[in-house]
């Protein structure tokens, strides 16, 4: 990965971690055959379904959108994000949008995002700002072609403040029908539910995600808060059960509080996340480093 360090010590936790989300313990015939020497291969029958060989997927990364205050950069980030998960709802209809995080690590670290955009293989980038005042959110979306950075559409989509988790999946929607066929999107129409349908808890949530991520005690301790306020709110959100349950690990993990006090409210808020969202896949693999 650019401009990334990754040592020995990380790929191993990684490995472990994949093993145990996978039930996978090495042995020959599993997933994952450990390589004495070498490292690791991938060990199990690979196929493909009729149709998918040689059909090349549409690439794209969502860059953070950028907003006019100081105060909305959760919200820029968190609807970037979230138009970045909508976008994977179109995986089968050969639409592939890279990861959030690697979408804006990436682009931030380099003066260049095309050329950053070139070598990961994208066929497109999105960006976007946002506006908002006490009634409304407005979000002004740009999508460039990679190849000879012509931006080939753009969109200004406005709703209301208290229902802005439902604009991410509207831009999705809209993206996914500039570069598909109509008819593979309108499938998927309006299928793409918000992170919570409690205007309060989503903000709180997006809120939290955006401490979470700079892994500092005081930040990991603001977003706990964040994400305990969300599910307050919306006893019935999976994302902010599996994000206060990440958020707790990470607490522990970085030495910030005792493990042995961390792991059962982690182990009780991702329980909670898998019964009300068996496919949570944050919950998962949090779940994974228990």
């Amino acid at each position: 990965w650019p401009d990334e360090d990754v040592s020995e010590a990380s790929l191993t936790t990684c490995v472990r971690g994949l093993r145990i989300s996978l039930d996978d313990r090495g042995r020959r015939g599993g997933y994952l055959e450990t390589v004495h020497g070498r490292g690791y291969r991938f060990h199990a029958a690979a196929r493909s379904t009729p149709g998918d060989v040689g059909a090349r997927p549409l690439r794209i990364a969502v860059a953070p959108f950028t907003c006019e205050g100081e105060g909305d950069r959760y919200l820029a980030a968190g609807l970037a994000g979230e138009v970045a998960e909508g976008l994977h709802r179109w995986r089968a209809e050969g639409l592939e949008a890279i990861a959030r995080v690697s979408a804006e690590r990436g682009l931030e670290r380099h003066r260049d995002r095309f050329a950053f955009a070139e070598k990961l293989g994208l066929d497109f980038l999105a960006a976007g700002r946002i506006a908002r005042d006490a009634r409304e959110v407005r979000v002004g979306v740009e999508l460039t072609r990679v190849a000879d950075r012509q931006v080939v559409w753009s969109k200004s989509f406005v709703g209301p403040e208290s229902g802005s988790g439902y604009l991410a999946a509207e831009i999705a929607e809209a993206l996914a029908k500039r570069m598909l066929a109509p008819a593979a999107v309108g499938h998927h129409a309006h299928v793409i539910p918000p992170l919570s349908t409690d205007s309060r808890a989503h903000h709180a949530l997006l809120r939290g995600h955006f401490l979470n991520q700079y892994r500092t005690e005081s930040g990991l301790r603001r977003s706990i808060e964040c994400f305990e306020r969300a599910v307050g709110w919306d006893p019935r959100c999976a994302a902010a059960y599996a994000a206060l349950g990440e958020a707790y690990l990470n607490l522990g993990w970085r030495g910030y509080a005792p493990p042995a006090e961390i792991a059962p409210l982690a182990r009780q808020a991702l329980a909670r996340a898998l019964a009300i969202d068996p496919r949570s896949a944050l919950a998962h693999a949090a779940r994974a480093f228990l």
